[in-house]
């Protein structure tokens, strides 16, 4: 009978109106033999109140007060306190179901890797992310699959995504601690410093697991997301991503490097959502749209593009992408970010 602890950790900032209900569904889990390290990164609100008032009820829970080091130096801190035979990381904001760690442990066991799907919870509605995979895999097909999409794969380009996540699985301790994996800085890479993490350790794998039904809850409305901030240097922080994640698939074969291209064609869905906030206006958002197309990088990402697989909306927005016809993508764009504001 599997009874290994697991280690949840939890970075802490700026989280007061949902931190409660985050730390309610973890020491409420129906699998008990848990420690709880929560990593209060300098959170100017009442968090570390809610901190130490959970934990003198709870003794499970370890906590640290640090200085602020952002979401990837918690999540490391976290790492380095952790004693489990297993880890599992949550989000502050988020929460899971209270059997989350029972049904998940079931394949621990017998897999280096246990994937679970989640919730996106919007203000007014909850939405299952299903991940169009489910049970046993090779680490090499999860691995790939996080790098990106490939063939039929693409008829949903939501996807490219779905497995990227840190939170929503269940890591061996082991394996993280033996080869140093730990979180990279955002300030480095802009986002997806989660990407980086399942890659790494994912090159230490054998077998991985989905459960695709839904454990965990992805709060969506309580995001910096690309709908409502402008990251000025997003661009170059992505061409610093997929530097490093070139580095880390050099030696594959040939479908990593397909989907990788992939990956970076679809990137101008993020790019630009995040230039639709840009406050200097139109002809500013059609010049910086026209050189992330024109850049090399992408250039040779959407000759290799496949849009057959793409549904006629897609298609369109890529076609418009892959030749570079910026008006057309901007208007899509815009469209897109309408929408994604709506459903937030």
């Amino acid at each position: 009978m599997f009874n290994a602890l697991i280690s949840i950790i939890v970075p802490v900032y700026n989280v007061e109106n949902y931190l409660q209900e985050c730390l309610d569904s973890l020491i409420n889990q129906t699998y008990q033999n848990i420690e709880i390290i929560i990593v209060n990164d300098e959170s100017p609100d009442k968090c570390l109140q809610i901190i130490e008032d959970y934990a003198r009820k709870d003794n499970r829970i370890i906590y640290i007060d640090q200085k602020n080091t952002g979401l990837s130096g918690a999540r490391n801190a976290g790492i380095k306190l952790s004693t489990g035979d297993f880890i599992m990381f949550v989000d502050s904001d988020d929460w899971i179901n209270v059997d989350c760690l029972e049904q998940m442990s079931k394949y621990a066991t017998n897999h280096d890797l246990v994937i679970a799907s989640y919730y996106r919870e919007f203000i007014n509605n909850s939405q299952i992310r299903k991940l169009n995979c489910a049970g046993f895999y090779s680490s090499v097909f999860i691995q790939r699959r996080i790098v990106g999409l490939i063939g039929e794969e693409l008829s949903d380009p939501s996807q490219a995504d779905s497995l990227v996540t840190v939170w929503a699985k269940l890591y061996r301790s082991d394996i993280i601690n033996r080869n140093s994996i730990q979180f990279i800085s955002t300030k480095e890479i802009g986002t997806s410093e989660d990407l980086l993490f399942n890659l790494e350790y994912l090159e230490y794998c054998k077998t991985s697991f989905v459960i695709d039904g839904p454990l965990y809850h992805y709060r969506r409305y309580n995001l910096n997301s690309f709908t409502s901030t402008n990251k000025k240097n997003l661009f170059l922080d992505w061409k610093n991503l997929f530097n490093r994640i070139h580095n880390l698939i050099a030696h594959k074969k040939e479908d990593y490097h397909i989907a990788f291209n992939n990956r970076i064609a679809l990137s101008i869905i993020g790019l630009g959502l995040n230039e639709m906030q840009n406050p200097k206006g139109y002809s500013d958002k059609v010049r910086n749209l026209k050189q992330i197309l024109s850049d090399p990088l992408y250039d040779k990402a959407y000759k290799q593009l496949e849009l057959n697989y793409f549904p006629v909306h897609w298609k369109l927005f890529f076609a418009f992408a892959k030749y570079k016809f910026v008006v057309g993508v901007y208007l899509m764009l815009l469209g897109i970010n309408y929408f994604v504001n709506r459903n937030n």
